[in-house]
């Protein structure tokens, strides 16, 4: 009984439980509004909205990396008891990232109108909405590394929630009131926003805990060699996930556009299911790797559990496409039914791929990082040079995927050659006793 009440009085375990809730919370949350967004816009509207939030997407993979980089310098000062450096750090950086918003929100801006075109989309409110983002992004991504740095898990949690709710109930009014895409970028903006203020609130709850410091000076953050690698391996997954999108929506009909988002939303629930797995690997990897224990097994454990998930819903997939289709969106995208098995054998890929890449990322093995990056961009590439059809475009992520997975295996090979050698002829001689 002690273990367990151990167990629930441990910050650790405490902030795991709420971190795990919020994040799986905000996953579904999201699923939920590309389902229901998909259910209420039309074909074309939906297909416009893809594009848009994969432009979202690629914008935001910085935030990510500056989210990295400050939960490690403020956790290190957190740790140390140093408040004043903490509060200092945010004092300083707040109207500079704010100053830095408004400055991305205006290119965008200025730049909509090409962008627009580009996407085929009917005008350029929507990619003028998504900018309005930007003003808040990074101060709010500071915010939330502040909270996370300073294990104010329940705060972050909260903040998760709360903004994926406002952005689900404010976009599924607004599109009801018949603003139609507008109202579905409204929702993911009034969230962004209400997320915002939430943490400003509750980091003045935080630190009104503690008294100010004197003679304190601002640490340095930023780390380009450490953060380089971070930054093209988040580039290197959001590409694959968002290029073939981009790229249907500007060569494509809308409507074939709007089954394609369709078809990708079904398809990402393999690398939902697959990514806490990869989110528990990544920092067990990089721990041992630290500490000069083994760490090869946590990478074979995360492939194989990933790979019984996956091989399950491949055969699914393949037998029922039109009734998962049907289940989830009503049969408004029947055209996507005949790609659905194919379309779950390249998430499957990606998700694999995926998780070489952390695995190498968190042993600190970057310059293969470089080099895969490099391959993802044939996919790309390939896609504008070729698209006669639905089906040679996912043949080309599939073709692409399978190219990084070859280079991605070696480098692994490489790396751990004599583990994984040992690992093999252990069996091997197993199974021949």
């Amino acid at each position: 009984m002690s273990i367990f009440r151990r167990m629930s009085q441990s910050r650790l375990v405490r902030g795991s439980l709420f971190v795990f809730i919020a994040n799986n919370t905000a996953n579904f949350g999201n699923f939920l509004y590309s389902l229901f967004m998909g259910r209420m816009l039309t074909p074309h509207a939906f297909g416009d909205l893809g594009a848009t939030l994969s432009i979202l997407a690629i914008f935001s993979i910085p935030l990510s990396v500056f989210q990295l980089l400050m939960v490690k310098t403020i956790s290190f000062y957190w740790g140390g008891r140093k408040t004043g450096v903490v509060k200092l750090l945010l004092h300083d950086l707040t109207p500079r990232l704010f100053l830095l918003g408004i400055f991305l929100t205006a290119i965008t801006i200025l730049f909509a109108g090409k962008l627009s075109i580009f996407l085929q989309l009917e005008n350029a409110l929507p990619l003028i909405i998504i900018s309005l983002i930007f003003v808040l992004s990074f101060s709010a991504t500071l915010n939330r590394a502040t909270l996370q740095g300073t294990l104010s898990f329940s705060y972050l949690s909260a903040n998760s929630i709360v903004e994926v709710i406002l952005k689900l109930i404010v976009s599924i009014l607004l599109v009801i009131l018949n603003f139609g895409l507008v109202g579905a970028m409204m929702g993911t903006l009034i969230g962004a926003v209400g997320g915002y203020l939430l943490t400003v609130l509750e980091l003045r709850i935080l630190f009104s805990k503690y008294a100010s410091e004197e003679n304190v000076k601002a640490p340095k953050w930023l780390n380009w060699k450490t953060a380089l690698p971070v930054l093209l391996t988040s580039l290197t997954i959001t590409l694959f996930f968002t290029s073939d999108i981009i790229l249907v929506k500007h060569f494509f009909a809308p409507d074939v556009a709007g089954e394609y988002v369709a078809l990708s939303t079904v398809g990402k629930i393999i690398y939902y299911l697959i990514g806490p797995i990869i989110s528990v690997m990544f920092p067990l990897v990089s721990g041992r790797a630290g500490n000069g224990t083994p760490y090869i097994m946590p990478l074979l454990g995360t492939l194989v559990f990933a790979l019984g998930i996956s091989s399950l819903l491949i055969f699914t997939y393949f037998l029922f496409p039109g009734l998962i289709l049907s289940i989830l969106y009503g049969g408004r995208y029947a055209g996507a039914i005949p790609y659905m098995g194919i379309f779950s054998f390249f998430i499957t890929l990606l998700s694999v791929n995926s998780i070489l890449t952390y695995f190498l990322l968190s042993i600190s093995s970057g310059k293969p990082i470089y080099f895969l990056f490099l391959i993802s961009l044939l996919q790309s590439v390939f896609i504008f040079f070729i698209h006669n059809s639905i089906r040679e475009i996912i043949w080309i992520n599939i073709f692409v995927s399978l190219l990084y997975f070859t280079a991605a295996s070696f480098f692994v090979w490489q790396k751990e050659k004599k583990v994984l050698t040992h690992i093999l002829l252990k069996n091997i001689h197993r199974n021949m006793i």
